[in-house]
């Protein structure tokens, strides 16, 4: 392009290219403020205005009058593009196009909105704008803040383009280039970037993935301001607000304090997430299954396991959050587009919604629920997307599986079911001698933690992270700070079951009732479900059926049709 014009709501329009602002100046005819405009009669009290409000009107004789007004823009545009000037060619850039020409679904377009798309619509197929090499680029973070109708639309030439976040290559260049600042003598290190010691650039490039080169700038910024270097967990807390900050608050940064090291009685499941995660990593479309359902009672470890995951296997874990069916707005809709956009941005990514049995409209409000149907759609829609499978992968946790939409459970979306059941003994113990050390809470060698996994059946992870603190609680009742065997056995026999015994059981089956696979389901279950619902090595889906209908009448349910 022969001239630039660039124009944004706050600021009017402006011109990158200094060179060529005064020809643009006059061919647009801008006025120039060549008088000072009448004062106003003076504040009561005061015969004449302060000296201070006159000089800053003086200031502004001479200068161009800046075009804001988007109709007043839009009518000086036309009028220059219009205007041939020979053969100049004109690049007109709008940046957050979405504050023009928002998308709104269910609110009715005024007049001059109407107006205002068609002026585009019709800019976009404008034959002597193309002749001419005229180009309008308009920008936006989300297309789908943007009214459709500028796109959607036959008659018009507007063409959407991605520009996707940088990539591994590009972050590595970058990154190389804040190495590498030239610094003179004496200032060695003052500007340049700074990483932990043994961290080569092609490490710190596969960490920053999900940060575009404006967050990577900020990191060093950031670490020159303190004098320090740039350290993982500062990459982590950047990629978390980032994320945060792009998605309106709809995505958050899975990761969590402690790795999969601190969790025990799962190691089955690890194992396969853990395959599961390295298939995702290295783009195995074919190993990588479709979407992942976590199912069990709640306590169970599902979610903590998703948190260990985030801080262990070096792939970006994000949770959508606030999209539950209370009180849905318009925005929702708008909010999900813009969560689904990053997460496609993310890949390879896994994405996690927790209780997703939730995620359904139960009020009566008709407009509601039609944008809770909307909201549904357009999930499902993504996540059954063929050309992101392989790339993120879907995995969501319920307590009540039998709840979920059923949308959710069609096959391509959610089709690996993995059970969480009440840990069995053997799971207990090893849950017990972790939580101590995960905890930092000192413990005698005289503790038999096999005593204690057999006093505590029906307990979950979560009862028996509750048990091990009542037991440091006891024991510094006692002026201790080291657990004995004595503070846990008095923990659990104060132990109250927050759950109704059918109701673990019940829980339980609704899980195992959709298993997948039979290699992930523990052996021996609890609470004596391996005899009764386990036949040649094989779930007997007829016995846990009939056992969910006799619980269901004894526990006042009434089941889902």
């Amino acid at each position: 392009c022969d001239a630039v014009l660039y124009y944004t709501r706050s600021e009017g329009l402006l011109f990158p290219n200094i060179a060529l602002r005064n020809a643009q100046q006059s061919a647009l005819k801008f006025t120039r403020v060549e008088e000072i405009e009448p004062l106003p009669v003076p504040p009561e009290g005061l015969k004449e205005y302060p000296i201070k409000n006159i000089n800053a009107g003086l200031k502004n004789v001479g200068q161009e009058r800046k075009i804001v007004d988007p109709q007043e823009m839009m009518t000086m545009i036309e009028n220059f593009f219009r205007q041939g000037m020979g053969n100049l060619r004109v690049g007109f850039l709008v940046c957050d196009i979405e504050k023009l020409l928002p998308n709104q679904r269910t609110v009715p377009l005024s007049e001059q909105k109407i107006i205002d798309i068609e002026t585009w619509q019709r800019w976009a197929s404008d034959l002597q704008f193309r002749a001419r090499g005229h180009i309008i680029l308009l920008l936006t973070e989300n297309l789908s803040n943007v009214t459709p109708e500028l796109i959607l639309n036959d008659r018009t030439q507007t063409f959407p383009v991605r520009i996707d976040m940088p990539t591994y290559q590009e972050r590595l260049a970058y990154i190389r280039h804040l190495l590498y600042l030239p610094e003179a003598e004496g200032e060695e290190g003052k500007y340049k970037l700074g990483l932990p010691e043994k961290v080569l650039s092609e490490d710190f490039a596969m960490q920053t993935h999900g940060l575009n080169l404006l967050d990577i700038m900020s990191l060093w910024v950031s670490s020159k301001s303190q004098k320090n270097i740039v350290t993982f967990q500062m990459v982590v807390e950047q990629n978390r607000e980032a994320i945060r900050k792009r998605s309106h608050g709809r995505l958050e940064l899975i990761y969590g304090a402690h790795g999969t090291e601190s969790i025990g009685g799962l190691d089955h499941i690890i194992n396969y997430m853990g395959n599961v995660i390295n298939a995702l990593k290295n783009w195995d479309i074919k190993t990588v299954p479709k979407g992942i359902l976590m199912a069990g009672p709640p306590g169970t470890g599902k979610t903590e396991l998703i948190n260990a995951l985030g801080k262990d296997m070096g792939i970006h874990i994000v949770r959508l959050t606030g999209l539950r069916g209370t009180d849905p707005t318009t925005h929702s809709i708008w909010d999900l587009h813009r969560a689904l956009e990053i997460i496609r941005s993310l890949t390879p990514v896994i994405a996690f919604i927790d209780d997703i049995d939730k995620f359904t409209y139960t009020g009566t409000d008709e407009n509601e629920r039609r944008i809770m149907d909307q909201l549904l759609n357009d999930l499902v829609v993504f996540m059954s997307n063929p050309n992101l499978y392989g790339r993120v992968l879907w995995v969501s946790a319920s307590n009540r599986p039998d709840l979920i939409h059923p949308e959710f459970r069609k096959q391509g979306r959610l089709d690996d079911v993995v059970p969480f059941p009440l840990p069995n003994i053997r799971a207990r113990e090893d849950i017990l001698r972790r939580l101590f050390p995960k905890n930092n809470i000192p413990f005698d060698e005289g503790v038999n933690f096999s005593d204690i996994s057999k006093r505590t059946e029906r307990c979950t992870g979560g009862d028996l992270q509750l048990i091990m603190m009542r037991s440091f609680q006891n024991a510094r009742m006692n002026n201790r700070d080291i657990v004995l065997h004595q503070d846990l056995i008095k923990s659990v026999e104060e132990f109250v079951h927050p759950r109704d015994q059918n109701m673990d059981e019940y829980l339980m089956l609704i899980a195992l009732r959709e298993a997948s696979l039979l290699s992930l389901i523990p052996q021996p279950l609890p609470l004596g479900l391996q005899e009764r619902i386990i036949e040649n090595n094989k779930l007997n889906k007829t016995k846990i059926n009939q056992r969910i209908r006799e619980l269901e009448t004894a526990l006042g349910i009434i089941a889902k049709k």
